[in-house]
């Protein structure tokens, strides 16, 4: 896994539990004494780093493969005790731009679990969107999209609802999402790759 924080430094989460952090002003000489480790066995037992995110208040979230989640609030490592043990979570954000308030999920890759989200450093379970997440995106609309098991899901703001996908695209288990310029959405699944602009979809 790996994250471009707001600052300019590159964060390199590894199989074996490690997290590091070269700082920006070294990246253009990525030498291996530039790269400060920020996470290891210690606080990992050695569990593969997933996933990455950086909240707007600087907090830095980590999945490690089941073993939960971590926290770095720029000083010390925690685990959010809200988000349960067991396979691993990927991360997305969403920016209200009328509230200002951002909302980041943490949503299970492998089975049946809550969806957790963290609201003004708070995090709760809320509505489920299938039964597994294997992607979220933002959208050309700054919507957070999701892509499951069970097809795409859009957030907005309020609530989490499927998108409906006009054309046949297969098995709706959409396994990789990106958005691209001239409002086109790209979408990966075990039968292949599909693009539209939400509306209308070919198979590629």
């Amino acid at each position: 896994s790996m994250l471009v924080t707001e600052s300019g430094d590159l964060l390199i989460g590894t199989s074996d539990g490690y997290l590091f952090r070269c700082v920006s002003e070294s990246l253009s000489q990525p030498h291996p004494e530039n790269w400060e480790p920020l996470l290891g066995p210690a606080e990992t037992a050695g569990h593969a780093v997933s996933s990455i995110i950086e909240a707007e208040d600087g907090h830095i979230f980590v999945s490690l493969k089941f073993h939960g989640v971590l926290s770095f609030d720029g000083e010390s490592w925690q685990r959010v005790p809200d988000i349960t043990l067991g396979g691993s979570y990927i991360f997305g954000r969403f920016h209200d731009e009328d509230s200002g308030q951002e909302v980041i999920f943490a949503a299970h890759t492998y089975s049946s679990a809550p969806l957790y989200r963290r609201v003004n450093g708070t995090w709760t379970v809320t509505d489920e969107v299938g039964a597994s997440v294997f992607c979220m995106e933002v959208g050309h609309d700054g919507a957070l999209f999701a892509g499951t098991d069970n097809g795409l899901y859009r957030y907005g703001g309020t609530n989490w609802s499927p998108v409906d996908i006009d054309r046949d695209i297969g098995q709706l288990n959409i396994r990789a999402m990106d958005f691209s310029s001239g409002g086109v959405v790209w979408l990966g699944t075990y039968e292949g790759l599909s693009r539209g602009t939400q509306r209308t979809w070919v198979r590629e």
